[in-house]
Protein backbone atom coordinates (compact mmCIF):
# COMPACT_ATOMS: atom_id res chain seq x y z
CA UNK A 1 0.00 0.00 0.00
CA UNK A 2 1.49 3.36 -1.19
CA UNK A 3 2.46 6.02 1.98
CA UNK A 4 -0.23 8.29 0.94
CA UNK A 5 -2.77 5.62 0.70
CA UNK A 6 -2.28 4.93 4.26
CA UNK A 7 -1.79 8.61 5.87
CA UNK A 8 -5.31 9.02 4.56
CA UNK A 9 -6.31 6.33 6.18
CA UNK A 10 -4.98 7.44 9.49
CA UNK A 11 -5.53 11.10 9.64
CA UNK A 12 -7.65 11.72 12.90
CA UNK A 13 -11.00 12.63 12.53
CA UNK A 14 -11.51 15.04 15.89
CA UNK A 15 -9.84 18.04 14.33
CA UNK A 16 -12.90 18.06 12.05
CA UNK A 17 -15.24 20.99 13.30
CA UNK A 18 -18.21 23.35 12.41
CA UNK A 19 -20.90 25.66 14.14
CA UNK A 20 -23.61 23.26 13.71
CA UNK A 21 -23.80 19.85 12.70
CA UNK A 22 -26.59 16.96 12.43
CA UNK A 23 -27.20 13.41 12.03
CA UNK A 24 -30.08 10.93 12.43
CA UNK A 25 -30.42 7.20 12.16
CA UNK A 26 -33.29 4.71 11.95
CA UNK A 27 -32.81 1.10 11.83
CA UNK A 28 -34.69 -1.87 11.87
CA UNK A 29 -33.42 -5.25 12.77
CA UNK A 30 -34.91 -9.12 13.43
CA UNK A 31 -34.66 -12.53 13.01
CA UNK A 32 -36.74 -15.77 13.89
CA UNK A 33 -36.39 -19.47 14.40
CA UNK A 34 -38.25 -21.83 14.45
CA UNK A 35 -37.58 -25.72 16.07
CA UNK A 36 -39.81 -29.02 15.81
CA UNK A 37 -37.90 -31.73 16.80
CA UNK A 38 -39.95 -34.87 16.46
CA UNK A 39 -36.95 -37.22 18.28
CA UNK A 40 -37.74 -34.80 21.82
CA UNK A 41 -40.93 -35.39 23.48
CA UNK A 42 -41.42 -31.15 23.35
CA UNK A 43 -43.63 -29.11 21.76
CA UNK A 44 -42.64 -26.84 18.69
CA UNK A 45 -40.60 -24.14 19.41
CA UNK A 46 -40.47 -20.54 17.86
CA UNK A 47 -37.90 -17.65 19.12
CA UNK A 48 -37.90 -14.35 16.79
CA UNK A 49 -37.31 -10.99 17.60
CA UNK A 50 -38.05 -7.40 15.87
CA UNK A 51 -36.03 -4.46 16.99
CA UNK A 52 -36.60 -0.47 15.78
CA UNK A 53 -33.78 2.33 16.80
CA UNK A 54 -34.32 5.94 15.90
CA UNK A 55 -31.18 8.41 17.19
CA UNK A 56 -31.49 12.36 16.21
CA UNK A 57 -28.18 13.88 16.91
CA UNK A 58 -27.81 18.23 16.12
CA UNK A 59 -25.42 20.50 17.60
CA UNK A 60 -25.06 24.29 17.47
CA UNK A 61 -22.62 26.79 19.54
CA UNK A 62 -25.62 27.75 21.86
CA UNK A 63 -28.15 24.81 21.55
CA UNK A 64 -27.66 20.91 21.90
CA UNK A 65 -30.51 18.57 21.34
CA UNK A 66 -30.79 14.69 21.30
CA UNK A 67 -33.74 12.84 20.18
CA UNK A 68 -33.21 8.82 20.68
CA UNK A 69 -35.85 5.89 20.92
CA UNK A 70 -35.35 1.56 20.98
CA UNK A 71 -38.76 -0.22 20.51
CA UNK A 72 -38.14 -3.70 20.60
CA UNK A 73 -40.46 -7.18 20.38
CA UNK A 74 -39.62 -11.05 21.21
CA UNK A 75 -40.97 -13.79 20.82
CA UNK A 76 -40.19 -17.38 22.17
CA UNK A 77 -42.26 -20.64 22.77
CA UNK A 78 -45.26 -18.61 21.51
CA UNK A 79 -45.33 -15.89 23.92
CA UNK A 80 -44.59 -12.78 23.22
CA UNK A 81 -43.29 -9.87 25.42
CA UNK A 82 -41.75 -6.21 24.14
CA UNK A 83 -40.06 -2.90 25.33
CA UNK A 84 -40.08 0.48 24.98
CA UNK A 85 -38.07 3.34 25.74
CA UNK A 86 -37.18 6.99 24.54
CA UNK A 87 -35.66 10.52 25.57
CA UNK A 88 -35.54 13.55 24.20
CA UNK A 89 -32.71 15.80 25.49
CA UNK A 90 -31.73 19.53 25.55
CA UNK A 91 -28.92 21.24 26.31
CA UNK A 92 -28.49 25.19 26.61
CA UNK A 93 -24.44 26.11 26.34
CA UNK A 94 -23.22 28.76 28.26
CA UNK A 95 -21.88 31.78 25.80
CA UNK A 96 -19.97 30.00 23.84
CA UNK A 97 -18.26 27.50 26.50
CA UNK A 98 -18.80 23.92 26.52
CA UNK A 99 -20.89 24.82 29.95
CA UNK A 100 -24.34 23.89 29.57
CA UNK A 101 -27.82 23.43 31.29
CA UNK A 102 -29.76 19.80 30.70
CA UNK A 103 -33.22 19.19 30.24
CA UNK A 104 -34.77 16.15 29.56
CA UNK A 105 -38.04 14.18 29.40
CA UNK A 106 -37.95 9.80 28.97
CA UNK A 107 -40.35 7.39 28.95
CA UNK A 108 -40.39 3.69 28.62
CA UNK A 109 -41.54 0.40 29.60
CA UNK A 110 -40.00 -2.25 31.69
CA UNK A 111 -40.99 -5.68 32.91
CA UNK A 112 -42.87 -6.66 35.96
CA UNK A 113 -43.73 -9.91 37.95
CA UNK A 114 -45.88 -12.28 36.63
CA UNK A 115 -45.30 -10.60 32.72
CA UNK A 116 -47.01 -7.60 33.90
CA UNK A 117 -45.64 -4.42 31.83
CA UNK A 118 -44.79 -0.75 34.21
CA UNK A 119 -44.66 2.34 32.64
CA UNK A 120 -42.49 4.98 33.54
CA UNK A 121 -42.05 8.72 32.36
CA UNK A 122 -39.01 10.69 34.22
CA UNK A 123 -37.70 14.38 33.62
CA UNK A 124 -34.34 15.17 34.51
CA UNK A 125 -32.55 18.70 35.08
CA UNK A 126 -28.94 19.25 35.66
CA UNK A 127 -25.55 21.09 34.69
CA UNK A 128 -22.68 19.49 32.85
CA UNK A 129 -19.38 20.34 30.74
CA UNK A 130 -18.59 18.87 27.42
CA UNK A 131 -19.67 18.72 23.52
CA UNK A 132 -19.93 15.93 20.68
CA UNK A 133 -19.28 16.83 16.99
CA UNK A 134 -20.56 15.19 14.18
CA UNK A 135 -17.30 14.36 11.84
CA UNK A 136 -19.29 11.99 9.03
CA UNK A 137 -18.87 14.47 6.49
CA UNK A 138 -15.12 14.46 6.97
CA UNK A 139 -14.88 10.75 7.34
CA UNK A 140 -16.56 10.11 4.04
CA UNK A 141 -14.80 13.19 2.31
CA UNK A 142 -11.57 11.08 3.25
CA UNK A 143 -12.75 7.80 1.84
CA UNK A 144 -13.47 9.75 -0.84
CA UNK A 145 -9.87 10.76 -1.06
CA UNK A 146 -8.61 7.08 -0.25
CA UNK A 147 -10.45 5.45 -2.95
CA UNK A 148 -9.45 7.75 -5.45
CA UNK A 149 -5.63 7.38 -4.72
CA UNK A 150 -6.29 3.75 -4.86
CA UNK A 151 -7.44 3.94 -8.36
CA UNK A 152 -4.80 6.60 -9.65
CA UNK A 153 -6.98 9.74 -9.88
CA UNK A 154 -5.43 11.31 -7.61
CA UNK A 155 -1.68 11.01 -7.45
CA UNK A 156 -1.32 12.71 -3.53
CA UNK A 157 -3.77 13.36 -0.39
CA UNK A 158 -5.85 16.81 -1.18
CA UNK A 159 -4.74 19.76 1.03
CA UNK A 160 -6.82 19.98 4.56
CA UNK A 161 -8.84 23.08 2.99
CA UNK A 162 -10.11 20.95 0.02
CA UNK A 163 -10.66 18.23 2.42
CA UNK A 164 -12.49 21.12 4.41
CA UNK A 165 -14.56 22.28 1.73
CA UNK A 166 -15.68 18.86 0.41
CA UNK A 167 -16.64 17.48 4.26
CA UNK A 168 -18.12 20.87 4.36
CA UNK A 169 -20.22 20.14 0.60
CA UNK A 170 -21.34 16.90 2.17
CA UNK A 171 -22.73 18.41 5.50
CA UNK A 172 -24.86 20.59 3.45
CA UNK A 173 -26.11 17.11 1.69
CA UNK A 174 -29.75 18.20 1.92
CA UNK A 175 -29.41 21.79 0.08
CA UNK A 176 -28.65 19.90 -2.85
CA UNK A 177 -31.53 18.78 -5.95
CA UNK A 178 -30.24 15.32 -5.58
CA UNK A 179 -27.14 12.96 -4.80
CA UNK A 180 -25.90 13.43 -8.58
CA UNK A 181 -25.61 17.36 -7.90
CA UNK A 182 -24.07 16.90 -5.13
CA UNK A 183 -21.37 14.30 -6.44
CA UNK A 184 -20.80 17.36 -9.58
CA UNK A 185 -20.21 19.84 -7.22
CA UNK A 186 -16.94 17.51 -4.96
CA UNK A 187 -15.90 16.87 -8.81
CA UNK A 188 -15.53 20.27 -9.07
CA UNK A 189 -13.74 20.87 -6.27
CA UNK A 190 -11.56 17.73 -6.80
CA UNK A 191 -10.64 18.85 -10.17
CA UNK A 192 -9.68 22.40 -9.38
CA UNK A 193 -6.61 21.20 -7.24
CA UNK A 194 -3.69 21.05 -8.57
CA UNK A 195 -2.71 17.35 -7.20
CA UNK A 196 -4.85 16.37 -9.84
CA UNK A 197 -3.80 15.04 -13.07
CA UNK A 198 -4.70 16.79 -15.93
CA UNK A 199 -8.30 15.76 -16.91
CA UNK A 200 -11.58 15.52 -15.48
CA UNK A 201 -12.95 12.74 -13.08
CA UNK A 202 -14.65 9.71 -15.15
CA UNK A 203 -17.68 8.16 -14.63
CA UNK A 204 -16.82 5.10 -12.46
CA UNK A 205 -14.88 8.19 -10.18
CA UNK A 206 -17.99 9.28 -9.67
CA UNK A 207 -19.84 6.21 -9.36
CA UNK A 208 -17.32 5.84 -6.38
CA UNK A 209 -17.88 8.83 -5.03
CA UNK A 210 -21.94 8.36 -5.04
CA UNK A 211 -21.68 4.83 -3.42
CA UNK A 212 -19.66 6.43 -0.52
CA UNK A 213 -21.85 9.39 -0.15
CA UNK A 214 -25.23 7.14 0.16
CA UNK A 215 -23.54 4.40 2.76
CA UNK A 216 -26.01 4.26 5.31
CA UNK A 217 -25.44 3.90 9.36
CA UNK A 218 -21.70 4.72 9.19
CA UNK A 219 -21.92 7.66 11.54
CA UNK A 220 -18.98 9.00 13.18
CA UNK A 221 -18.33 11.02 16.57
CA UNK A 222 -16.13 12.80 18.68
CA UNK A 223 -16.44 14.79 21.83
CA UNK A 224 -16.79 13.68 25.50
CA UNK A 225 -19.01 15.37 28.33
CA UNK A 226 -20.08 15.20 31.88
CA UNK A 227 -22.98 15.63 33.27
CA UNK A 228 -24.57 15.92 37.04
CA UNK A 229 -28.43 16.51 38.07
CA UNK A 230 -31.78 15.58 39.64
CA UNK A 231 -34.36 12.90 38.16
CA UNK A 232 -38.14 12.75 39.32
CA UNK A 233 -40.29 10.17 38.15
CA UNK A 234 -43.55 11.84 36.79
CA UNK A 235 -45.36 8.39 36.61
CA UNK A 236 -44.17 4.59 37.61
CA UNK A 237 -46.83 1.66 37.70
CA UNK A 238 -44.50 -0.32 39.06
CA UNK A 239 -43.96 1.38 42.44
CA UNK A 240 -46.08 2.37 45.03
CA UNK A 241 -43.82 6.22 45.98
CA UNK A 242 -42.25 7.98 43.43
CA UNK A 243 -38.79 9.98 45.16
CA UNK A 244 -35.78 12.19 44.28
CA UNK A 245 -33.06 10.53 42.71
CA UNK A 246 -29.48 11.75 41.70
CA UNK A 247 -28.07 11.17 38.35
CA UNK A 248 -24.38 11.00 37.04
CA UNK A 249 -23.32 10.05 33.87
CA UNK A 250 -20.38 10.57 31.93
CA UNK A 251 -19.72 9.86 27.84
CA UNK A 252 -17.07 10.05 25.18
CA UNK A 253 -16.88 9.10 21.75
CA UNK A 254 -13.46 8.93 19.39
CA UNK A 255 -13.39 8.54 15.76
CA UNK A 256 -9.62 7.32 15.40
CA UNK A 257 -9.77 6.67 11.69
CA UNK A 258 -12.89 6.53 8.89
CA UNK A 259 -13.39 2.82 9.73
CA UNK A 260 -13.38 2.94 13.42
CA UNK A 261 -15.75 4.27 16.05
CA UNK A 262 -15.53 3.78 19.99
CA UNK A 263 -18.22 5.08 22.36
CA UNK A 264 -18.45 4.44 25.99
CA UNK A 265 -20.76 5.31 28.75
CA UNK A 266 -20.53 5.59 32.74
CA UNK A 267 -23.93 6.46 34.40
CA UNK A 268 -25.08 6.04 37.86
CA UNK A 269 -28.49 6.82 39.38
CA UNK A 270 -28.94 6.72 42.99
CA UNK A 271 -31.24 7.84 45.71
CA UNK A 272 -30.03 10.40 48.64
CA UNK A 273 -28.78 7.55 50.03
CA UNK A 274 -26.43 5.71 47.43
CA UNK A 275 -25.16 2.94 49.75
CA UNK A 276 -28.65 1.65 50.03
CA UNK A 277 -30.19 2.02 46.18
CA UNK A 278 -28.44 3.01 43.20
CA UNK A 279 -28.00 1.73 39.87
CA UNK A 280 -25.03 1.67 38.02
CA UNK A 281 -24.12 1.03 34.26
CA UNK A 282 -21.13 1.05 31.97
CA UNK A 283 -20.91 0.29 28.65
CA UNK A 284 -18.38 0.46 26.03
CA UNK A 285 -18.00 -0.38 22.09
CA UNK A 286 -15.48 -0.31 19.57
CA UNK A 287 -16.43 -0.66 15.58
CA UNK A 288 -14.07 -1.53 12.63
CA UNK A 289 -15.15 -1.79 9.15
CA UNK A 290 -13.25 -4.35 7.48
CA UNK A 291 -14.12 -3.38 3.57
CA UNK A 292 -16.96 -1.76 1.99
CA UNK A 293 -18.84 -4.99 2.48
CA UNK A 294 -18.28 -6.29 5.91
CA UNK A 295 -17.51 -4.72 9.36
CA UNK A 296 -17.45 -5.70 13.44
CA UNK A 297 -18.07 -4.69 16.56
CA UNK A 298 -17.21 -5.54 20.18
CA UNK A 299 -19.21 -4.34 23.25
CA UNK A 300 -18.83 -4.94 26.12
CA UNK A 301 -21.70 -3.89 29.32
CA UNK A 302 -22.07 -3.87 33.07
CA UNK A 303 -25.19 -3.03 34.92
CA UNK A 304 -25.07 -3.28 39.37
CA UNK A 305 -28.63 -2.53 40.73
CA UNK A 306 -28.97 -2.03 44.35
CA UNK A 307 -32.03 -1.88 46.47
CA UNK A 308 -32.25 -1.45 50.16
CA UNK A 309 -30.95 -4.00 52.05
CA UNK A 310 -30.52 -6.47 49.32
CA UNK A 311 -27.39 -7.72 47.76
CA UNK A 312 -26.56 -5.98 44.48
CA UNK A 313 -27.60 -7.65 41.25
CA UNK A 314 -24.65 -7.29 38.75
CA UNK A 315 -25.12 -8.47 34.98
CA UNK A 316 -22.19 -8.94 32.12
CA UNK A 317 -22.18 -9.33 28.77
CA UNK A 318 -19.88 -9.07 26.21
CA UNK A 319 -21.04 -9.01 22.12
CA UNK A 320 -18.98 -9.85 19.41
CA UNK A 321 -20.68 -9.37 15.76
CA UNK A 322 -19.46 -9.47 12.36
CA UNK A 323 -21.92 -7.44 9.84
CA UNK A 324 -22.17 -8.05 6.04
CA UNK A 325 -23.45 -5.27 3.77
CA UNK A 326 -25.93 -6.84 0.75
CA UNK A 327 -26.77 -3.21 -0.52
CA UNK A 328 -26.53 0.05 0.87
CA UNK A 329 -29.27 -0.07 3.06
CA UNK A 330 -29.63 -4.44 3.92
CA UNK A 331 -27.09 -6.07 6.11
CA UNK A 332 -26.94 -9.43 7.68
CA UNK A 333 -25.47 -10.07 10.72
CA UNK A 334 -23.77 -12.57 13.53
CA UNK A 335 -23.37 -11.80 16.79
CA UNK A 336 -21.79 -13.90 19.89
CA UNK A 337 -23.35 -13.04 23.60
CA UNK A 338 -21.65 -13.97 26.34
CA UNK A 339 -23.87 -12.90 29.82
CA UNK A 340 -22.81 -13.45 33.56
CA UNK A 341 -24.91 -12.95 36.25
CA UNK A 342 -24.84 -12.90 39.97
CA UNK A 343 -25.23 -16.51 41.51
CA UNK A 344 -24.10 -18.10 38.36
CA UNK A 345 -20.51 -19.40 37.94
CA UNK A 346 -20.49 -19.96 34.26
CA UNK A 347 -21.23 -17.31 31.61
CA UNK A 348 -24.31 -18.02 29.28
CA UNK A 349 -23.81 -18.12 25.35
CA UNK A 350 -26.02 -17.39 22.29
CA UNK A 351 -25.09 -17.00 18.59
CA UNK A 352 -27.59 -14.91 16.56
CA UNK A 353 -27.72 -14.17 12.74
CA UNK A 354 -30.20 -11.21 11.67
CA UNK A 355 -31.11 -8.64 9.59
CA UNK A 356 -31.54 -5.20 9.70
CA UNK A 357 -32.71 -2.69 6.84
CA UNK A 358 -31.65 1.42 7.38
CA UNK A 359 -34.19 3.64 6.27
CA UNK A 360 -32.12 6.55 6.50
Amino acid sequence: MAPSVIWAQVSPLCVYSRSESTAQDLKLTGSFNYVNDPDKNKPADTVGNLELNFDHFADAPSLGFLVDANAKADLKKNILSYEAKGRANMRSYLGNSDAFGNWELGAGTKPGPQSVINFEVKARIGLGYGRFRDVTPYSKALRIQTRLIEMRSLSRPLAPESLQTLSDLIARQGEFADTAALVQGIAEVIEKTDQLKKKPLGAIELLRIEEILLEKGDSKRCGWDVSMGVSYPLVDTGRQTRELSLHTEFNYALAPAPRSQFTSQIGMDAQLDFLEEHVLIAEAKYMYRFSDRIDSQVSYNFQSTKIRTSVPFETQSITLGVNFQFQANLNLTAKLYLTHNTGFEEWAQRLTVTWNYDFF
